[in-house]
């Protein structure tokens, strides 16, 4: 990335610290959030289901929702998401999607041999424009309803922020 502007401070030393990240010396990254899972959520076999969150973490520009982010303003943005899912025998198939209405922005898919506790995550950096709506889509076909976790802050999670550009 090129620089095309100079700021008119300085930093006297290597430290970073908060006071010069407040200053706007250092940049920052905004609106952040994170959304969590505290109980178990059911999917049905062969189905796409919105996941909902339970818990928000953090959200600093009240912009989570009806287990959506809408975006506040145009910009890239850092998304994550991941989840942990029991998926018994049958083997089958199961996938989750950061989703901007019908656009899917990132997609990750595992096949399973059985084994329970099954954990997969995706991120992307994207454009979005403000209003954009972004949520998060799971999917699976072993043939019987499988439970996504809850519990901890690090076993189903949704988030994401926007970057300083």
């Amino acid at each position: 990335m090129a620089i095309d502007k100079i700021t008119t401070a300085s930093i006297t030393d290597a430290n970073i610290t908060a006071a010069k990240i407040a200053s706007g010396v250092l940049p920052t990254n905004s609106e952040l959030f994170l959304a969590i899972k505290t109980s178990n959520q059911s999917i049905s076999t062969s189905t796409t289901t919105l996941l909902t969150w339970d818990t928000e973490r953090y959200d600093t520009g009240n912009n989570f929702a009806s287990n959506a982010y809408t975006v506040p303003s145009d910009g890239y943005y850092y998304l994550y998401a991941k989840i942990t899912i029991n998926v018994t025998p049958p083997a089958g198939r199961f996938g989750i999607s950061i989703m901007s209405g019908s656009t899917t922005l990132a997609d990750c898919q595992n096949g399973s041999a059985g084994a329970a506790y099954n954990s997969m995550g995706t991120s992307i950096i994207v454009a979005l424009s403000a209003g954009d709506v972004i949520d998060v889509d799971c999917r699976q076909t072993t043939g019987e309803t499988e439970a996504v976790y809850g519990g901890s802050w690090n076993t189903t999670v949704f988030g994401g922020y926007k970057l300083n550009t």
